[in-house]
């Protein structure tokens, strides 16, 4: 989680989700307006591949999960013009 303040609005503190962590979360969803953000984001460069695969592979979740969110990693990179990782 990440800790956002604004002055504006004190006392209240706004907790969002890290962005590489929102990425992996909605590849786990793997709906296609999911993907087509996670490429978005790589597209820009606001996320790094590495560390979404990372993420994917902390994931408490069952092995194949796990392994189709990887992929589907690797594939938006690809479909951006990056290159996966080597992990």
């Amino acid at each position: 989680m990440v800790r956002f303040d604004r002055e504006d609005a004190a006392p209240a503190v706004a907790w969002c989700l890290e962005k590489h962590d929102l990425v992996v979360s909605k590849l786990v969803a793997s709906r296609q307006k999911d993907v087509e953000f996670a490429e978005a984001l790589l597209g820009v460069g606001l996320v790094d591949v590495v560390l979404l695969e990372q993420r994917a592979r902390m994931l408490n979740a069952p092995r194949a999960v796990i392994d189709r969110v990887v992929t589907s990693v690797g594939r938006c990179a690809r479909r951006v013009g990056m290159r996966p990782s080597a992990m």
